[in-house]
């Protein structure tokens, strides 16, 4: 069972990451045929909020990570 899930994971993951960005805007088009690029200025302080805090919130479980990590190390390494 775990070849399957193995298989399944090939396919999904690079699946799911070419979706995401076929609908990403610079690629869709909208109505005139006409892709929409997206700014920097186009971006709002709660979005460079919410990007700092996602950043702050994934360091913090590396470190998180790597502690537990350390523990789980007997006395030889």
């Amino acid at each position: 069972m775990s070849v399957l899930h193995y298989i399944a994971g090939i396919f999904h993951y690079p699946g799911a990451a070419i979706a995401i960005v076929c609908e990403a805007p610079v690629f869709a088009k909208n109505s005139q045929g006409v892709a929409n690029a997206v700014r920097l200025s186009d971006l709002s302080y709660l979005d460079l909020f919410a990007t700092v805090i996602f950043i702050w919130a994934w360091w913090h479980q590396h470190s998180t990570t790597k502690i537990l990590a350390n523990l789980r190390k007997d006395k030889t390494g």
